[in-house]
């Protein structure tokens, strides 16, 4: 077993190592289960297991400090009925510029689809929406959670929020920070 180094909670992932998301969108959204990397740290101590298929992907949202870029490993599970009727609503909402999905009508709109987000709801951010149960929108089940956690660290830092999350396109976001290249 090997302990990483704190040090690596300050290096910073880069945006070359990861693919933007263009990929995976079905009609400009799709659902991801997995978690978001803050740091290096973060990027070597969760390893997925492959027969899962994992995913790396920056992403740009829009929170109140501004457009952000986040970082995410994780999984693509299949989404239900529910999730494409949801789906609809909250890509719309974010990918219109001058419509921004409030974290309040996030939540109202969710809670109408009977989707919580009670413990996942601070991770919220326009065009990344999180949710606390994986089965409320999708048909894919992982009876061995223990495939998501299988670095070669000590428990202690395997610990991490695998989180369901609704993913939309936020082409509008990048466009605004690279312009029309």
């Amino acid at each position: 077993m090997n302990l990483l180094s704190s040090s690596l909670r300050e290096q910073e992932l880069s945006l070359s190592d990861f693919s933007l998301p263009k990929e995976y969108f079905t009609n400009y959204s799709f659902l991801f289960y997995g978690f978001e990397l803050k740091s290096k740290y973060d990027e070597d101590r969760l390893h997925i297991n492959k027969k899962l298929n994992p995913i790396k992907f920056a992403h740009f949202v829009q929170t109140p400090k501004g457009v952000e870029i986040k970082y995410f490993y994780g999984v693509l599970p299949k989404p239900n009925k529910k999730f494409n009727s949801l789906a609809k609503k909250l890509s719309f909402a974010s990918h219109k510029q001058e419509f921004v999905l409030s974290f309040n009508n996030y939540r109202h709109m969710m809670s109408e689809y009977e989707v919580e987000t009670e413990n996942s709801y601070g991770k919220y951010s326009v065009g990344v929406y999180p949710f606390d149960t994986l089965s409320d929108l999708s048909t894919t089940k992982f009876n061995d959670i223990s495939m998501f956690y299988e670095a070669n660290v000590p428990t202690f830092q395997k610990v991490a929020g695998l989180t369901p999350y609704v993913v939309c396109d936020t082409s509008n976001l990048v466009k605004k920070i690279l312009g029309d290249k």
